[in-house]
């Protein structure tokens, strides 16, 4: 009996130490969550510092989406209980080296929170520094947010039907419709979507492969730009790769654009890229060739890819 006393006390104690010894902490904009985030060293070493080794290794575990409950483990799933987000109890852990605040709920204070956002652990979450301190923002639907704007404006509701592209066979034919796209964010090129890494927040594969192109995305980054991308492959010397890039850099001057006309930037070369670019007046389009070198991880030896690049001009 004392035992089970005794294990009654430790785990009482560890909810009392992680309610009194860290700062309770509000989150006012869930839109600053990072739902992926790479840990720098740097980062490491606050956490442990500012917390423990173990709340490191628990923190590690469980600060991405793919590690949160089935509620808020995708955009959509967040979006639509963004509101019931804010009902989290929240304890600081530490401020990363870039400004953004690591945070948990604990398990023990969050029994409240409906089926679907609830774990049986601590979560653990990353939050931009725009995310605190100012006025908290609801989200009550997010489609008829946008049909609110619609009738502030006077506008009726748009939807952006995309041509077929499936007859595309030429160089010409397709340049065309990607510069057509190039508008609307690609959205009537977006295929399957694609998982990657941390370098992008959205990536999908492209309806539209280019004549000689291996493969086609369309990203948006970090600076909330839609960028269409064809791989042309990879090339074990420069040689094999200088010809395919003045191959390239030919399609496009020659190219017929029925949107616009292409202003030439010229050529920028350096010891690991050399890219020729365009740019579009209106609307604004900025479009590059380029060549780059890259070390192989295994054998340490250089290689080189071809790339076509479009992107709005903003």
């Amino acid at each position: 009996m004392k035992k089970i006393f005794l294990l009654l006390s430790i785990i009482s104690f560890s909810s009392y130490v992680t309610s009194q010894t860290r700062p309770a902490i509000t989150v006012t904009d869930w839109g600053e969550l990072y739902s992926t985030y790479t840990l720098t060293e740097d980062d490491e070493k606050i956490i442990k510092e500012q917390s423990s080794s173990s709340e490191l290794s628990k923190f590690k575990s469980a600060y991405t989406e793919t590690q949160w409950p089935s509620a808020i483990n995708t955009l959509e799933g967040r979006n639509a209980n963004r509101n019931k987000m804010y009902d989290y109890h929240l304890y600081k852990i530490a401020e990363l080296s870039g400004g953004e605040i690591a945070v948990v709920a604990p398990a023990g204070e969050n029994k409240h929170m409906p089926e679907g956002m609830l774990a049986d652990k601590d979560l653990y979450f990353i939050v931009g520094q725009a995310g605190f301190g100012g006025q908290q923002k609801a989200v009550e639907d997010i489609p008829d947010l946008s049909s609110l704007e619609d009738d502030y404006y006077g506008l009726e509701e748009q939807v952006y039907v995309a041509p077929d592209y499936s007859g595309l066979k030429t160089f010409d034919e397709q340049f065309n419709a990607l510069l057509q796209e190039c508008e609307q964010d690609f959205e009537g090129i977006w295929g399957q979507e694609l998982f990657d890494d941390s370098t992008a927040i959205e990536q999908y594969q492209s309806k539209i492969l280019p004549e000689g192109a291996q493969l086609a995305t369309v990203t948006l980054d970090y600076s909330y730009t839609y960028s269409f991308w064809a791989n042309y492959g990879t090339f074990d010397n420069l040689t094999k790769a200088k010809k395919a890039y003045t191959e390239l850099v030919a399609k496009v001057t020659g190219a017929k654009p029925e949107c616009c006309e292409l202003n030439p930037l010229g050529e920028t070369v350096s010891d690991t890229l050399t890219y020729t670019s365009w740019s579009v007046t209106y609307p604004p389009i900025y479009m590059e060739v380029q060549v780059s070198k890259a070390i192989d991880p295994i054998q340490g030896k250089p290689f080189y890819e071809l790339f076509l690049g479009i992107s709005s001009d903003y």
